[in-house]
């Protein structure tokens, strides 16, 4: 309960919910020290984040969060206005209708036969209580989609509790009814379940997806072109890699973040980031930076792989000077001799000076 929120911000919600269930169990102590050690930490981790001259929430989530970066706007008006706006974008895909609903239906378990409001320190209520803040939480503030990783989590609540605040009803029923109830709530597991069963069949593919993609960026990046490289899609690239990476997209460069969330981040601001950085290349999708990428950059190869998971099937290296042509040309050469024999790497226009 205390590491969840720091593994994920989603783990928040949930980390609550237990929080408020053991303190309506009568578990005073337990639910002091898991409440008082989730707070101290975050009051550590704001600290640390403000010291640094950076917002509490990471650029990540600002950039991925739907209500993340609306809540900057710390007036009472622009709160409301970024959690509806927040809420009702979830509820209009498919994931966020179906945790709506089930929310729902969590308020009409968390009731007895009589219609009567369940007593709160009853199983069923706290329950109903965990799955409350759970899913309301991500319905209000989740994200959703990227391989189905986001709502994993919620889908499992969903299902495990729902089994769980199911039972009572399950056992007043007998013979072919309950046999029915049984087979319909399969049914709902199976319907709920068959996204996640699809990205496990694909999961082989994927893995081989990153592995011809991002990894071959990250070989390139560390071991035969070791430079300051800008890129859009952080991962491998900047992993074990003791060169500064620049992230265009602004999940690691608040300054690049600002920019794009603002609208601004054309050719000109590209270029005069690469140049404060003092990368020597790029390495990204053209396709996310249509008519944005600097005049001055040469085009030095396209690599081309399959598309699983990864959001385009070709990476363009771009030399960021002229300076960086002649080396980078003699790097290329060496790459595409290296590269798994499925990964086609097609040289540009802008070709090594003599």
């Amino acid at each position: 309960a205390i590491a969840m929120p720091f593994v994920r911000f989603e783990g928040v919600a949930l980390a609550t919910a237990i929080v408020l269930a053991l303190a309506l169990a009568g578990h005073w102590r337990s639910a002091i020290l898991i409440g008082g050690s989730i707070v101290a930490g975050f009051a550590a981790y704001v600290i640390v984040m403000q010291n640094l001259g950076l917002p509490v929430l990471p650029s990540s989530v600002l950039v991925k969060s739907n209500i993340a970066a609306d809540l900057q706007d710390e007036t009472t008006s622009g709160v409301l206005t970024a959690v509806v706006r927040s809420t009702l974008l979830s509820i209009f895909g498919r994931w966020g209708l179906v945790l709506a609903l089930a929310l729902c239906a969590v308020l009409a378990v968390a009731q007895d036969r009589h219609g009567k409001w369940r007593s709160l320190k009853s199983p069923e209520m706290l329950c109903a209580l965990a799955m409350f803040f759970g899913l309301g939480g991500h319905v209000v503030a989740g994200r959703y989609g990227a391989f189905f990783r986001y709502e994993v989590y919620a889908v499992a609540l969903l299902i495990i509790g729902g089994i769980y605040l199911l039972r009572p009803f399950l056992h007043q029923i007998h013979g072919k009814q309950l046999v029915a109830a049984q087979m319909g709530l399969v049914a709902a597991m199976f319907i709920l379940v068959v996204p996640f069963d699809t990205a496990a069949m694909h999961s082989a593919r994927a893995s081989r997806n990153v592995y011809e993609q991002q990894f071959q960026m990250h070989r390139f990046a560390t071991e035969f072109f070791p430079r300051r490289v800008a890129v859009n899609d952080l991962g491998w690239v900047s992993y074990d890699n003791d060169n500064y990476v620049l992230d265009l997209w602004g999940l690691s460069s608040e300054k690049s973040r600002q920019l794009r969330m603002s609208g601004r981040l054309d050719a000109t601001a590209i270029a005069a980031l690469a140049d404060q950085a003092d990368v020597d290349f790029a390495m990204i999708f053209e396709s996310w930076f249509r008519g944005s990428i600097p005049s001055s950059w040469c085009l030095m190869a396209v690599m081309e792989s399959e598309q699983v998971t990864a959001d385009s099937v070709y990476v363009h290296f771009f030399a960021t000077h002229d300076g960086a042509v002649a080396d980078m040309g003699a790097a290329l050469d060496r790459f595409a001799a290296a590269l798994p024999e499925r990964v086609r790497l097609r040289r540009g226009a802008c070709t090594p000076t003599q």
